[in-house]
C-alpha cells in the first residue's frame, strides 16, 4: 500500500544521502557498477584503474551502505 511506498522513497532518500558521502572514487565505481550496470572489467577500464580495485572499491561502498543503514534503521 501507501505505506511502503513511503518507506521505498525514505530507504531511497537515505541510500542516495550516503552514495553522496562516499569518498569520490568509491562513489564513482559504485555508481557505474549498480547505476550504469556496467561490469568490473569495463568500470576499471572506465576508471583506469584494476579490477581488484574496483572489487575493493565495491565492497567498501557495499559495506557503508549496510553499515549506515544500520545506524540509521537503530536510531543512530
Amino acid at each position: 500500500g501507501p505505506e511502503r511506498a513511503t518507506i521505498a522513497s525514505q530507504r531511497l532518500r537515505v541510500a542516495l544521502a550516503i552514495i553522496d558521502r562516499m569518498p569520490p572514487r568509491r562513489r564513482e565505481a559504485f555508481l557505474l557498477c549498480r547505476v550504469e550496470e556496467l561490469t568490473y572489467v569495463e568500470t576499471a577500464r572506465r576508471m583506469g584503474v584494476t579490477v581488484h580495485a574496483v572489487e575493493k572499491l565495491m565492497s567498501a561502498a557495499m559495506a557503508q551502505l549496510v553499515e549506515e543503514f544500520a545506524d540509521i534503521a537503530g536510531g543512530g
